[in-house]
């Protein structure tokens, strides 16, 4: 019987049951269906079931039953997904750095996205690739100096993306080839020599071959991790799929490898990589990703590329 003064809180310190829910659940559980409930009060003169150890531990065995059933569920769905593109809603920016194996030198640049509209089962996107930044120990080379420019004068692009996260269509091209035109003179007086040359005129026609313009952008190393690396079919946390990386030509086997466990409170998971030289046990690329649960976004990206021609290290981490 509820003492005058008595609450909640008094009532479970005294004989030691965990929590008020318990308390709580016990009683209601045996209390009579149509009175003397209690939610979140009690008044003096109550009268209240109370758990004893016996019952307290059956209680938190039972729970411990349920949650790990629970658990076991949703792992299994986890593991059985497909995991498809998931910028499908809001704007998100990344921070990338590329990095040769065993050299001080980094260069940066940033990634962004956002969404603008779902049409005939494509996504599009506005994406902006930045300038080129390095670090202390780096000295811009003239190539990464004309990929600045062309990155100011190329992006932001519309594309339409599908559910894969292949780009299948870049929306609103002449309006790039207007800023383009623009600036084209420029560049070609700046950067007159035969690289300079090779480069601009390769997205010159790229803009006049929209075809061409997606193609090189799925070719692009950053893109292809951001938005389809690790997209797929998952039966039992494997996904074994192929992807081209040097040319459209050139295929190579994937394996993702999406870890059963649940990362701390369960708002993250991880995926490794593995992909192979066709035919071959020779490793092309090694890598590992951490993902929101809920939404399936990258947070963070780390991806070794071998024999690119050289051996690079490739970073990609979430800052918005």
């Amino acid at each position: 019987m509820v003492k005058k003064g008595e609450t909640l809180e008094n009532i479970i310190s005294l004989y030691n049951i965990p929590t008020i829910e318990m308390l709580r659940f016990f009683h209601n559980q045996n209390a009579p269906k149509d009175s003397n409930h209690i939610g979140f009060s009690i008044f003096s003169g109550q009268k209240l079931f109370i758990p004893g150890k016996k019952e307290i531990d059956s209680i938190i065995s039972e729970r411990k039953i349920k949650a790990k059933e629970f658990l076991d569920i949703e792992q299994n769905k986890h593991l059985n997904q497909n995991l498809k593109f998931p910028f499908v809603n809001g704007n998100h920016k990344y921070k990338v750095s590329l990095q040769e194996d065993g050299s001080d030198e980094i260069i940066f640049f940033t990634l962004q996205t956002e969404f603008v509209k779902k049409e005939e089962e494509l996504y599009y996107l506005n994406i902006r690739q930045s300038e080129i930044n390095e670090n202390e120990n780096t000295d811009k080379s003239c190539v990464e100096l004309l990929a600045s420019e062309i990155n100011k004068n190329i992006y932001p692009l519309k594309a339409g993306i599908d559910e894969k996260g292949c780009i299948r269509k870049i929306d609103e091209v002449f309006l790039v080839r207007k800023k383009w035109n623009n600036k084209k003179a420029d560049l070609h007086e700046f950067f007159p020599r035969e690289f300079g040359k090779k480069m601009l005129d390769d997205v010159e026609e790229n803009l006049h071959a929209p075809e061409r313009l997606v193609s090189t952008l799925n070719l692009s190393i950053v893109w292809t991790f951001l938005f389809r690396a690790i997209t797929g079919k998952y039966e039992n946390g494997k996904c074994e799929k192929e992807i081209n990386l040097i040319d459209q030509y050139s295929k190579f086997p994937v394996l993702n490898i999406m870890e059963k466990k649940i990362i701390g409170d369960g708002k993250t998971f991880q995926i490794r990589q593995e992909i192979f030289e066709r035919n071959s046990d020779e490793m092309k690329a090694k890598g590992f990703y951490i993902l929101n649960t809920k939404s399936n976004i990258l947070l963070n990206a780390e991806i070794n590329l071998f024999n690119m021609p050289e051996h690079l290290i490739l970073k990609i981490t979430k800052t918005q």
